[in-house]
């Protein structure tokens, strides 16, 4: 099954093996193509294999992999979680997300999606502790929040 906004829904779904199967593991591998290792069998020892096939394949043709999705070396040094100089909340978020921390003025903020691609940049005109950023136009998923040198992870509802 392949959801776009962390399980909430499942967009897609499609059937490795009909039977009594086990554990399983999913990777994406250097080519792009989904790796799957899984246990099957339901009397006897189980046997294990390895399938591969392509996000093509699992949404029936509605999308697939680019070769080039988010390089986070290019977006922040580090990525930042609770205890950081930034706070989001709420998080997840749906309309508006408030960002509080040290904003010099002229801070710049960008917002980015998963793919890398920038989604918005926000120039903070005045010093202050806290800023609001509007999420309406922004679909379920996960996001992040450059500022500076920091990325801050949120997630849209």
């Amino acid at each position: 099954m392949l959801s776009y906004d962390e399980g909430l829904t499942w967009a897609f779904r499609k059937t490795i093996y009909p039977g009594a199967s086990a554990y399983s593991s999913l990777c994406v591998l250097n080519d792009g193509t989904i790796g799957m290792y899984y246990e099957v069998g339901e009397y006897e020892t189980y046997q294990m294999y390895f399938a591969r096939f392509s996000l093509d394949w699992v949404t029936s043709g509605t999308d697939t992999w680019t070769e080039k999705w988010i390089n986070f070396n290019d977006v922040a040094t580090e990525i930042i979680e609770n205890g950081s100089d930034y706070t989001i909340y709420p998080n997840p978020a749906e309309e508006v997300m408030n960002v509080t921390g040290k904003f010099d003025n002229n801070t710049v903020v960008e917002v980015y999606n998963m793919q890398g691609a920038l989604m918005n940049t926000i120039r903070v005109e005045d010093s202050r502790d806290k800023i609001q950023i509007s999420l309406l136009g922004y679909t379920s998923g996960i996001y992040f929040l450059k500022i500076g040198e920091a990325t801050l992870r949120f997630v849209v509802r």
